[in-house]
């Protein structure tokens, strides 16, 4: 892992979302890709809690197995204590979200808009619906198909005129 990291550790992901194990403890991975394009183990962990001091502890102990070397950019999911953690340990990293999760979050609280427009608004709005293109493509869209920033900001205005605040 240290080799590993020594050489391949400018990009890091960081994630607590593969399961917990019979206590119930957040178990955690450091990883990266070889010049392969293979997933590469940085460093595991079973932590005691999701907490930002356990988070701070363990960001900093992985530094120190890896001689102080901070990742260019680090990937890890929306977490509150993890982000303020990062934030205090890995000064020299860009903190990037990992667009896995973004998307879950987005599928968890867009797809429930529809869901409730859908129940209120009856035949007329379905078929409506129909015609345009669902909140969730439009999102994926969003994320994956603009480079130019105008087209982008065009689509995303479009989507969110779709969403009711």
């Amino acid at each position: 892992m240290i080799l590993d990291y020594a050489y391949f550790g400018d990009v890091v992901t960081f994630d607590t979302t593969f399961g917990t194990n019979k206590e119930y403890r957040p178990f955690g991975v450091f990883l990266g890709l070889n010049q392969f394009r293979e997933t590469t183990i940085f460093g595991a962990t079973i932590l005691f809690d999701e907490t930002e001091d356990s988070f701070t502890w363990l960001f900093e102990t992985f530094l120190a197995a890896h001689n102080g070397k901070q990742p260019k950019t680090i990937y890890t999911d929306q977490d509150v204590a993890m982000g303020k953690a990062i934030r205090t340990v890995f000064t020299e990293s860009y903190h990037g979200l990992c667009t896995f999760h973004i998307m879950q979050n987005a599928v968890k609280h867009l797809s429930s808009t529809k869901d409730q427009e859908e129940e209120e608004g009856g035949q007329e709005e379905d078929e409506q619906e129909d015609k345009e293109s669902h909140i969730l493509t439009d999102f994926s869209t969003c994320m994956y198909e603009y480079e130019d920033k105008t087209l982008f900001q065009e689509a995303f205005d479009t989507m969110r005129s779709k969403v009711h605040s």
